[in-house]
């Protein structure tokens, strides 16, 4: 046990699927386990009003009444949540219903904090169910597990083994449902800068794909790092009188050599067109990046030549007094072709 997870050994890990066993005719998504409202109460009509209004609110981004819509938005989920509490009572699992999309709306809005609120008290109320219906706090769970605070490693890394702990107890979990849990775990790990917790997951995730979808379309799957965690650039900005061609759209292409363990080992940069302070800035950031190394036959391993490009937006707009300045806002990452000599 380490930081209150237990590491089952490699051989149980890869053992067989729960949906491979004789019990199991037909996996079981989660959605088929989620309580429901009653169609006709005030809850599922308060909750879907406010779906709808918020489907509208993110079609048209550029709404100048954003914000006061979401106060509004945010009102009618919490009918939502009074009126299941007043028709069904404040214990019953179905609460959770309004609860999560509560908690969907407010990550949607960049309201992390309360948002985790919601969440936990949802998966407390599908925690309370017996037998298989369990393993509907999944949901919650693993969304805590994702919107906790970065630097809460370890409360992190309990909530991603507890998801998991839900799918092991389950008879038939679907086996792609089962797999992101395993490689929420396995990435939790790994910001965590715990590569061996990591690598039991990233294998059982391996096991799980590969006996439902096929060995070929797997390991596509994990043929090269995917983002996890990547540190841009500070805002550059300098008041000198630049002109609009020297803030105009920059770019850095970089190749990075990324370690079994999920940290950046290499930043080579290719070529850019950028000044010396925000190119320097971008190789630093880039240095701190983790990824989800490239697995091979479920085993993560290091890879070369994996090709990055950052964007760079100058805008120059003008101060009171006349004044140009050039601002480098934070840049975009866009993902090229892995490149890996042949061997690796």
């Amino acid at each position: 046990m380490r930081n209150g997870l237990i590491l089952l050994p490699l051989f149980v890990l890869a053992g067989p699927v729960a949906a491979d066993s004789d019990t199991c005719s037909e996996p079981v998504r989660i959605e088929q386990l989620e309580p429901t409202l009653d169609a006709d109460s005030d809850a599922a009509r308060h909750i879907l009003a406010a779906r709808e209004a918020m489907d509208m609110v993110f079609e048209n981004p550029e709404n100048w009444v954003l914000h006061t819509t979401s106060l509004r938005l945010r009102a009618r989920f919490i009918d939502g949540i009074e009126a299941a509490e007043a028709q069904y009572g404040a214990e019953d699992p179905r609460v959770s219903v309004p609860l999560i999309a509560h908690a969907n709306f407010l990550v949607r809005f960049g309201r992390q904090t309360e948002a985790q609120r919601a969440y936990r008290r949802a998966s407390e109320l599908l925690l309370a169910i017996d037998g298989p219906g369990r393993l509907a706090a999944a949901v919650p769970l693993s969304s805590l597990a994702r919107f906790e605070r970065p630097w809460m490693v370890e409360n992190r890394e309990r909530l991603a083994a507890q998801t998991v702990e839900l799918f092991d107890g389950h008879p038939c979990p679907h086996p792609m449902e089962f797999a992101e849990a395993l490689l929420l775990a396995g990435d939790i790990a790994t910001m965590g800068r715990e590569a061996d917790e990591a690598a039991p997951y990233y294998r059982r995730a391996w096991v799980v794909l590969e006996s439902s979808i096929g060995a070929e379309a797997t390991a596509g799957m994990f043929d090269e790092p995917a983002r996890l965690r990547v540190y841009l650039p500070p805002v550059d900005i300098d008041y000198h009188p630049w002109t609009p061609a020297e803030t105009a759209r920059r770019y850095m292409n970089m190749e990075l050599a990324i370690g079994a363990d999920g940290t950046v080992d290499d930043v080579a940069v290719v070529d850019h067109d950028l000044p010396a302070r925000p190119r320097l800035a971008c190789v630093r950031s880039m240095r701190r990046s983790l990824f989800r190394p490239r697995l091979d036959n479920g085993l993560p391993v290091a890879t070369t030549g994996v090709r990055y490009k950052v964007t760079f937006e100058g805008i120059t707009p003008r101060n009171n007094d006349g004044r140009r300045r050039a601002f480098w806002p934070q840049p975009i990452i866009e993902a090229g072709a892995v490149e890996r000599p042949s061997g690796q």
